[in-house]
């Protein structure tokens, strides 16, 4: 949700939950769930429809946790977040125009994949049910 500052600036305002919200966890949800591409691609999307009027725009979190006392953390990304965001964003962009060039869209593989059972849990099944 966009939000002007005082000083004209347009915030991107994006609300998250999280298991904690200390700043370790957080670097650690940001890379996992790709948050960083978010924002990346957010903030590319004002900026080609020109909705912050020229003025650079920011991306803001506001991480909630999931359990008492639901604390909450802003979180602003660092340049070089953003940028590993926006290649990550590139990247993706690149193999989606090959895969529409080609028709080729590759998945795991073409065949049947034989797979067992974790091995926790047959060795638990087993030792129950054997």
């Amino acid at each position: 949700m966009p939000h002007r500052q005082d000083d004209g600036r347009l915030v991107v305002v994006d609300y998250k939950t999280a298991k904690a919200v200390d700043p370790s966890a957080l670097q650690r949800a940001v890379y996992e769930h790709g948050y960083h591409a978010q924002a990346a691609w957010y903030l590319d999307a004002v900026k080609a429809l020109d909705l912050a009027g020229g003025i650079e725009p920011a991306f803001v979190f506001v991480f909630q946790a999931k359990t008492a006392p639901y604390l909450v953390h802003l979180v602003e990304l660092d340049f070089p977040a953003l940028a590993l965001g926006a290649a990550r964003n590139d990247r993706a962009l690149q193999i989606y125009a090959e895969c529409e060039r080609t028709g080729n869209w590759p998945g795991f593989n073409d065949r049947i994949t034989y797979l067992p059972l974790p091995a926790w849990a047959e060795k638990r099944d087993h030792e129950e049910y054997a």
